[in-house]
């Protein structure tokens, strides 16, 4: 019975004032937050990364890049540098329009009271819709560059790495917009 108290008690400091302090801040016992923190959320400026950031993540050139440990033919990593030269030409045009908005994407670090203006929200939209291509056009390098690995052991290795690489790439997106409560259904 005394250990069934003491446990009590001790749950009790460890639980409740964390809650109650987060109550005070005008959060729920849950430590979510009202109205106030679901709008700031949607109204944070996004992050995106630039061009010669994504650039980097060119599959032909991380399989190319380690031969040894997949053991690539030297008749693979030639077709991979190869590869690698489509890739970066086949999007040479789309970054470089990607870019161009990216640099001219200066949002307000501190928003107005009423939320972020049309045309920011649009210049991020379009930002958004362009690193869904990316993404999209991502998926066919990667399928590029695993057809070129042919065998078994290889082809694993292969797609661990490029797992890696995927998980590295999608750090720098930036997070999904929060959904505005305040919006009627439907959207505006």
């Amino acid at each position: 019975m005394r250990h069934r108290t003491v446990a009590l008690a001790l749950a009790l400091v460890l639980v409740v004032p964390p809650s109650v302090s987060q109550a005070q801040r005008g959060r729920g016992m849950n430590g979510s937050g009202g109205r106030g923190e679901m709008m700031s959320r949607s109204l944070d400026a996004a992050r995106f990364p630039s061009a010669s950031q994504l650039r980097r993540f060119n599959p032909a050139e991380l399989l190319a890049g380690d031969k040894k440990k997949l053991m690539l033919s030297d008749l693979q990593v030639a077709s991979l540098s190869t590869l690698k030269q489509t890739i970066n030409d086949r999007n040479a045009e789309f970054l470089a329009r990607y870019d161009t908005l990216e640099k001219a994407y200066k949002p307000d670090p501190v928003p107005p009271p009423y939320g972020r203006d049309k045309a920011e929200l649009n210049q991020a939209k379009v930002l958004r819709a362009m690193l869904d291509t990316v993404q999209v056009r991502r998926l066919l390098d990667i399928a590029d560059a695993m057809s070129v690995v042919t065998d078994d052991k290889s082809r694993l290795l292969a797609a661990q790495l490029l797992m890696k690489q995927e998980a590295d790439f999608r750090t720098l997106l930036p997070a999904p917009p929060a959904r505005d409560y305040l919006a009627p259904p439907g959207g505006r």
